[in-house]
């Protein structure tokens, strides 16, 4: 398979398929398209837009990256890996187990699943569970608590949640064998100078598999709106 994007493109990253009904897009920076990992960047300040499908695809205030994001996709893993970047503000409370001062904050594990093409970007679909850690130090389950309270309502099943905390030790185990993912030399990775601010294209929640969670293939059973498809 030849490489689908160049090192500058933009594209668009969705996480599609959420049980809470929402698809977030973001806007990226591709840093390389190859065969085994592709490399997303999502500048400080870049907005996380988000849609209710649940409420014909109403837009919702977005967020914001409030540092520099490195997404690490490395090609049929059920995992990618993020590595978060100084952008000249304190660290948001919510992001407590980040480093508080340095060039490289700190690391996370992210559980979902692997990464499907699309004609404007990359689709996935996240599965809650994380693992975080500061550069040198131990890493730690991340929002365990969340991933449970969703089992409990039935968007996960007991065996998707097993599957999740062994995707995460693979993960692990891979780190410990000195998988390229996570080689320290990227905590020192700067972006070019010569990119661009990234926008999402227009009708970004238009692109087809909004709805569809990848874990499994499955739709929601509400509708597209007839006036936006």
């Amino acid at each position: 398979m030849e490489p689908h994007w160049q090192p500058a493109d933009h594209v668009a990253f969705r996480q599609v398929g959420a049980g809470h009904g929402e698809l977030w897009g973001r806007p990226a920076v591709v840093v390389a398209d190859d065969h085994d990992c592709t490399v997303l960047y999502f500048p400080a300040g870049t907005p996380v837009a988000r849609v209710d499908m649940k409420d014909g695809f109403r837009p919702l205030e977005p967020l914001h990256n409030r540092m520099g994001l490195l997404r690490l996709i490395p090609r049929d893993r059920p995992y990618s890996v993020t590595l978060f970047f100084e952008a000249g503000v304190e660290v948001p409370s919510y992001w407590s187990w980040l480093a508080p001062s340095g060039h490289c904050r700190g690391w996370k594990i992210d559980i979902e699943t692997p990464s499907r093409r699309t004609s404007i970007g990359f689709d996935t679909t996240d599965n809650s569970l994380d693992l975080v850690r500061r550069p040198g130090e131990a890493w730690l389950w991340k929002d365990e608590a969340v991933t449970d309270r969703l089992r409990a309502d039935g968007v996960f099943s007991a065996a998707e949640l097993r599957s999740f905390y062994e995707t995460g030790r693979a993960a692990l185990d891979a780190c410990e064998a000195g998988d390229a993912l996570f080689h320290p030399a990227w905590e020192q990775w700067r972006p070019d100078d010569t990119w661009s601010v990234p926008e999402l294209p227009d009708g970004w929640w238009l692109e087809p598999g909004a709805d569809i969670n990848l874990n499994h293939g499955r739709h929601f059973t509400w509708r597209w709106p007839s006036d936006q498809r």
